[in-house]
């Protein structure tokens, strides 16, 4: 693998990164009220509360673990 191949790799993979964060913004918006109703699983909703717990509402921002 050339140089140039290889930051053409890691390009992709940031754009990617990219994408996927901004489809998780996207589903956090939908998710807002309609958690109770999902029937999702206990252990996502168990998952999901685990790592809401680093977030503080006080100056909404993410706690260093």
């Amino acid at each position: 693998m050339t140089f140039d191949e290889f930051n053409q790799v890691v390009a992709e993979a940031e754009s990617v990164e990219q994408r996927a964060n901004e489809v998780v913004q996207q589903l956090a918006r939908i998710c807002v009220g309609r958690l109770r109703s999902s029937h999702a699983s206990v252990y996502v909703l168990a998952r999901l509360k685990r790592e809401l717990r680093d977030f503080d509402l006080r100056d909404y921002s993410w706690r260093d673990k």
